[in-house]
């Protein structure tokens, strides 16, 4: 009887371990997955080929950050641009009067409030990213720990079958 609880429990505990394995893979694919994205945004511009490229579980939140990146990046530089013309302009009066240099700085300055707008988005993913890693990361060395466990109980499960196997095997006596 007791070899069956035995064999029982070795077989539970190799099902438990088959599911934690299991649990393991999908952690290590969307770590995968998150690395790749960060790879992706890391110069915090996407391309249409980045996104085409882009693993099929990232390929929402990349979409997403296309537009949230330009659309918080050029409402940045609208709120921000203003002020820094009419800063420019009373620093500097010589771009008031040349319609010319006046055009070609207000398109500098939009475009580098733009890209400081990108930028700030992208550490804002970035910082959010880092943490979803270490969730991950968190998760993983978890279920490293109950496998590991889980190893070291089937062995003990194991020895112990064997014992009650010897024990309920029948000895013929000459």
């Amino acid at each position: 009887m007791s070899l069956l609880i035995f064999a029982y429990r070795r077989q539970e505990i190799i099902r438990r371990k088959n599911e934690m394995n299991f649990k393991l893979l999908a952690l290590e694919k969307q770590l995968m997955d998150l690395h790749s994205y960060s790879a992706s945004i890391s110069d915090n511009t996407v391309s249409l080929r980045d996104l085409m490229e882009s693993p099929p579980s990232m390929f929402n939140r990349m979409s997403i950050f296309m537009v949230q990146s330009h659309q918080s990046a050029d409402a940045g530089a609208r709120e921000k641009f203003p002020y820094m013309q009419q800063m420019a302009m009373s620093t500097n009066p010589q771009l008031a009067q040349n319609a010319e240099l006046k055009q070609q700085y207000e398109k500098s300055l939009y475009a580098d409030l733009y890209k400081q707008g990108r930028e700030e988005f992208g550490k804002r993913e970035e910082k959010l990213l880092n943490q979803q890693d270490l969730k991950i990361q968190q998760a993983k060395s978890k279920l490293e720990t109950q496998v590991k466990m889980l190893d070291s109980e089937e062995t003990k499960v194991a020895e112990q079958e064997d014992k009650a196997a010897e024990k309920s095997a029948p000895k013929y006596v000459a």
